[in-house]
């Protein structure tokens, strides 16, 4: 009878293609040494995309996000279920990406010569502590990066390392900083002498330490940032970064910024072919559109969103996008 390994290789990659990657890398890869050279040297190196889930129910956190966010016809943020396919598959579980610094080791040997977009979702239970280490193992050949979810305190040391080593991906092209609080600071405690109790410091915004990487990106997005915006967008460069997105604070008011933007990032709005910009309600749309309509001459999108739930217009509490405003 023949044995399965006698095949050639090209019969078992079609055999392992029908299987998830999940399947391929913790049940296939312990069959048998062939097997598991098969998978980490070929399959594994001819996969572009990946996404990464730490729990089953991030990925329906994922996707109420695309929802909300109204992102559909970005190819990003799109999920492909179609096995075999070499790409975009993603994996959930957590004896894969538990907090082990060598299995992300491991995870950079087996995708770091191929990978070139990667796609991670932060969750509570999921920090991704060492996506510092796995990014380095990726470097090379990395040009589209996306972090999304939220972050749990403390986790000022992780951002520093985690911004250390997005600075040293020399071909990244695209960048989505979407965890909320990211870059918010831990709360403090401070005791004043004339009161016996001690207070809280509200947590604020570290600075956002990627001075290489800002200025060769093409496309920037970022979320819930509160510390200065325009500090942040005067670091990306005029002539190469033609794509933004910024999800506001609550606290953040838009036309102030637009108006912060128009005055100090005039170039930077020139150039641009495509913007997005949450707003905390709808009263101040067409004020937004008038002070952009002077600066952004190449402008093919404008994407004004809103998730507020206090306009009388809402049906059935979902919230009201504007979107696709064509500047002219």
């Amino acid at each position: 009878m023949l044995n399965i390994n006698h095949l050639p290789v090209d019969c078992l990659l079609l055999i392992f293609s029908k299987f998830t990657l999940q399947e391929q890398i913790t049940c296939l890869r312990t069959i048998c040494q062939h097997w598991k050279t098969t998978i980490e040297k070929v399959l594994c190196r001819k996969r572009h995309s990946l996404k990464l889930f730490g729990r089953l129910k991030n990925i329906t956190d994922h996707c109420l996000t695309t929802l909300v966010d109204n992102t559909f016809s970005d190819q990003l943020y799109k999920l492909s279920t179609e096995i075999g396919n070499f790409d975009d598959d993603f994996i959930i579980d957590s004896y894969i990406y538990c907090d082990d610094l060598e299995m992300y080791d491991f995870l950079g040997r087996l995708f770091g010569a191929s990978v070139t977009t990667l796609s991670v979702h932060l969750c509570w239970d999921a920090p991704f502590s060492g996506l510092p280490i796995f990014l380095q193992a990726i470097h090379q050949q990395l040009t589209t990066l996306t972090i999304s979810g939220a972050i749990d305190y403390p986790h000022g040391a992780f951002t520093t390392s985690l911004c250390q080593t997005i600075e040293k991906l020399q071909l990244l092209a695209r960048l989505d900083l979407l965890v909320i609080d990211l870059f918010l600071l831990d709360s403090k405690k401070s005791t004043n002498s004339s009161e016996a109790a001690a207070t809280d410091i509200p947590a604020t915004s570290t600075e956002i330490e990627l001075p290489v990487t800002l200025a060769r990106l093409e496309h920037f997005a970022l979320c819930n940032y509160k510390g200065d915006l325009v500090d942040v967008l005067l670091q990306l460069t005029p002539s190469r970064c033609h794509s933004l997105r910024l999800d506001l604070p609550r606290d953040y008011d838009p036309v102030e910024l637009v108006e912060d933007l128009v005055e100090e990032c005039p170039e930077l709005l020139e150039n641009l072919l495509h913007f997005r910009l949450s707003l905390p309600d709808l009263k101040d749309v067409n004020e937004i559109i008038r002070l952009l309509s002077g600066t952004c001459k190449h402008l093919q999108s404008l994407d004004l969103q809103c998730c507020s739930f206090v306009n009388f217009e809402m049906v059935m509490g979902k919230p009201i996008f504007l979107y696709n405003f064509k500047i002219t």
